[in-house]
């Protein structure tokens, strides 16, 4: 009966927690390897190039922790799930930005760590999107002072 469950029909059993330091380390060793795992393309040669880089992470990683050894597929999950909440406290604060309503304004989000301001740097594009000259909704620009210190752009 028990090896029935664990044949990979049943429902898998949680890992435990990534600690703050397994989180820094995760992040440094995928900034090591950022120029193959957030390459945009998709042929095979590349899609092997990102899952030698994933195996390499996770020797990596595995070799310096000291809490639970993480396979290349939590490792890569765990790293998206990071970049996701990144986009998602930015593109909350940049919603907020381009609101209405008054208020006290809020402040930018800081990343928390050294490790998480590289990765932003790196993502910062699919974050904050690209700007276009002709948009009127454009935080980003030399009019931006203007705008929020005095209620409207008077050029």
């Amino acid at each position: 009966m028990e090896s029935e469950e664990n044949s990979g029909k049943g429902k898998q059993k949680r890992g435990a927690n990534f600690s703050l330091s397994d989180r820094k380390n995760l992040l440094k060793l995928s900034n090591k390897f950022k120029a193959v795992i957030e390459n945009k393309k998709t042929d095979g040669v590349t899609w092997r190039q990102k899952e030698e880089a994933w195996i390499k992470i996770e020797r990596e990683f595995n070799s310096f922790t000291t809490g639970v050894p993480r396979t290349a597929k939590q490792l890569k999950t765990k790293y998206e799930a990071i970049k996701k909440e990144l986009k998602k406290k930015y593109s909350s604060h940049k919603c907020y930005m381009l609101g209405t309503g008054g208020g006290a304004s809020k402040e930018e989000p800081k990343p928390e760590t050294e490790e998480e301001k590289e990765l932003l740097q790196t993502i910062i594009v699919s974050v904050e999107g690209l700007q276009s000259q002709y948009d009127s909704d454009a935080i980003a620009g030399k009019f931006c002072f203007f705008i929020f210190t005095f209620g409207s752009c008077l050029i």
